[in-house]
């Protein structure tokens, strides 16, 4: 259910809790920040098959309006969007990249914390957007 990437050390010292348990009690330190996602991060894990699946589990008590935002729910067609992908993508950079990355946005901003927030989803002719994309521009600007 869960990525090993996507887990922090919880060393005592530089991190003495889990980053959502800091953010949800305001222990943020409020350093300005540059955060962001790309339009194409990954897809679900398990594919289209797991899709209701997860918006249940992660949405809870919301799963039925989620499942019919995403268009799972029984009898609906499942979104695509030509930026954002197919319903897939859509739902696994929700759950994973977009929606973590208001909350932390959103947690630095009420502690004072000054917030620039991207969505990069620049594509040359005939290339895709996905996961480090803007990388290349960060470390290689055009000249």
């Amino acid at each position: 259910d869960d990525f090993i990437w996507l887990q922090a050390v919880i060393d005592g010292a530089v991190l003495p809790d889990t980053p959502a348990r800091l953010l949800g009690a305001g222990r943020v330190n409020a350093a300005p920040l540059v955060i962001g996602i790309n339009a194409k991060e990954l897809t679900l894990h398990g594919g289209l098959p797991t899709a209701a699946t997860a918006v249940r589990r992660e949405f809870g008590a919301n799963a039925d309006s989620a499942l019919r935002l995403y268009g799972l729910q029984p009898g609906g067609t499942p979104v695509s969007d030509p930026r954002l992908g197919d319903v897939t993508l859509q739902l696994a950079n929700d759950l994973t990249f977009r929606c973590p990355t208001i909350a932390v946005s959103n947690a630095l901003a009420r502690r004072g914390g000054r917030v620039w927030q991207y969505q990069f989803d620049y594509a040359p002719p005939g290339g895709s957007v996905s996961h480090a994309s803007e990388l290349g521009y960060l470390f290689n600007p055009p000249k």
